[in-house]
């Protein structure tokens, strides 16, 4: 067994999952506000006490960067104040004697995937979360992108040169301002504030415009702008990578997915010379993607492929 956390902005979750199957036995959610590393270890040890001799690995997935050794989390942004150079495998196993590792989301994302999701081990997989922000990490030849204490933030390509919300990165057209839950947010409320009619109601987020998308003007135009964006993140991904399957994954992928048909058309047809076909796809993992990715974590580190 291993023990997958999913350590969120603003939730976390443990599962334990069986490493042959993907089966999660349990899973528990908890809110992350107001925690501590110790109320973290405790809130581990406490789900895994039941299982603790069969488990052999664990894995933590943070919405930041950990350092090489996917010990200890470097930075998370200031998303999760606790995390903040924080030696998490060093805790986790001083309480439980479990070899763990720590690493960024999308990564573990990409390596549950290639896993646990049933693509057929494609030759390259990409994985782009949309959910508070964007994240992006791609598996390709049996190797995952980018490397633990990289630094890459695929969140943060240029998907519009010019025009669009300014950024925390310090820059305007990124991705992330665009197709982020976040931003599909703010675009909406900042025209709700002069008054533009709407069916929405600020603050609106991004389950709610896309909830609307086929019937208000405005949750339309907020959409509108999150796939031309997301158009042109493809267009660099199709030739960076000739992924064999692009998934979405993440909460905004949900409700932007019934929007996408014309652009999953587009995308299968962009010219490959290799007689493959791009295919976007949603996540076959669900909101358990973040258990099961971190889990795939621990699996690779435990028996790393050849």
């Amino acid at each position: 067994l291993l023990a997958g956390i999913d350590l969120g902005v603003t939730q976390y979750r443990i599962g334990i999952v069986e490493a042959s199957t993907g089966k999660i036995l349990g899973l528990t959610k908890l809110k992350t506000a107001g925690f501590t590393l110790p109320h973290f270890c405790d809130a581990l040890v406490k789900v895994a006490r039941p299982y603790r001799k069969y488990l052999a690995g664990i894995g933590v997935a943070v919405p930041g960067f950990s350092d090489h050794r996917q010990r200890r989390v470097v930075t998370t942004c200031g998303t999760v104040p606790f995390l903040e150079s924080c030696e998490v495998a060093e805790a986790v196993e001083s309480r439980l004697g479990v070899p763990t590792w720590v690493d960024n989301d999308a990564r573990a994302h990409a390596v549950g995937e290639f896993q646990f999701g049933g693509w057929g081990k494609p030759r390259s997989l990409v994985v782009m979360t949309l959910g508070t922000g964007v994240g992006l990490a791609w598996h390709v030849e049996g190797r995952l992108y980018p490397p633990p204490d990289h630094g890459a933030q695929g969140g943060h390509m240029s998907a519009i040169l010019t025009g669009g919300n300014p950024c925390y990165c310090g820059i305007s057209g990124c991705l992330e301002s665009l197709a982020g839950g976040t931003a599909i947010g703010a675009a909406a409320n900042e025209c709700l504030a002069r008054f533009y009619p709407s069916k929405l109601r600020a603050p609106a987020n991004a389950e709610q415009i896309c909830r609307l998308g086929a019937s208000d003007a405005l949750a339309r135009k907020c959409i509108a702008r999150a796939i031309e964006a997301l158009r042109g993140a493809f267009h660099t991904i199709h030739h960076l990578y000739f992924p064999d399957v692009l998934v979405l994954g993440g909460s905004a992928s949900l409700g932007l997915w019934p929007h996408l048909g014309p652009l999953r058309k587009w995308f299968a047809r962009a010219e490959r010379f290799d007689d493959r076909r791009n295919r976007l796809a949603l996540s076959r993992l669900g909101d358990k993607a973040g258990v099961l990715g971190a889990a795939a974590l621990a699996l690779s580190k435990l028996a790393p492929a050849e």
